[in-house]
């Protein structure tokens, strides 16, 4: 995501330093990669604690997201639909991410999206994502279908284009009859 973004930036910087230390005590070997456009001096500082990893302004997000078993968004404000959930569902890596975050996913989010309302049950969740390999397939193939069935552009701009049918048919135009303004 955006780095420079101050809920993104937060949210990094709270996830290295709150979370991960618990999800590293139970998983020695466990690695965090932050992966983003212009991360501010706080984000390119956690590059210095053991086992995190900043990855800056890639062109492409897409490799770093496949190979992630986890994607976290543990926004503490900012709200809304996020990207970087879709783009890791769409790819195939489970979320965890706040309620503030899950909930603009609706009913059906919760089948797909984890959810964590504090440092310890976002940990949980991202322990139990990676050691537990069958439950990891279920929430990508959950997430996966949840892009595929609600979020394909044909049902995301559905209701954009009945607004855009509404004002064609009030005739109005876009384009002036010449002369100044």
């Amino acid at each position: 995501g955006k780095l420079d973004y101050l809920p993104n930036a937060d949210a990094a910087v709270y996830f290295a330093r709150t979370i991960f230390p618990v999800v590293r005590q139970a998983i020695p070997k466990a690695e965090l990669v932050a992966v983003g456009w212009n991360p501010p001096k706080a984000v390119r500082q956690l590059a210095k604690e053991p086992h995190v990893r900043v990855l800056a302004n890639v062109p492409d997000v897409r490799p770093a997201v496949i190979q992630a078993a986890v994607s976290v968004a543990p926004m503490r404000f900012g709200a809304g639909i996020q990207v970087k959930i879709l783009e890791s569902l769409a790819l195939g890596t489970p979320a965890v991410t706040t309620e503030s975050v899950a909930g603009a996913f609706g009913e059906e989010g919760k089948k797909a999206i984890l959810v964590g309302r504090d440092p310890g049950e976002i940990a949980a969740h991202v322990i139990r994502v990676l050691k537990d390999h069958a439950y990891r397939e279920q929430l990508r193939k959950a997430g996966r279908k949840l892009i595929e069935t609600g979020f394909q552009w044909n049902k995301v701009l559905a209701p954009l284009d009945g607004i855009l049918e509404g004002v064609s048919g009030t005739g109005l135009t876009l384009a002036s009859k010449g002369g100044a303004g």
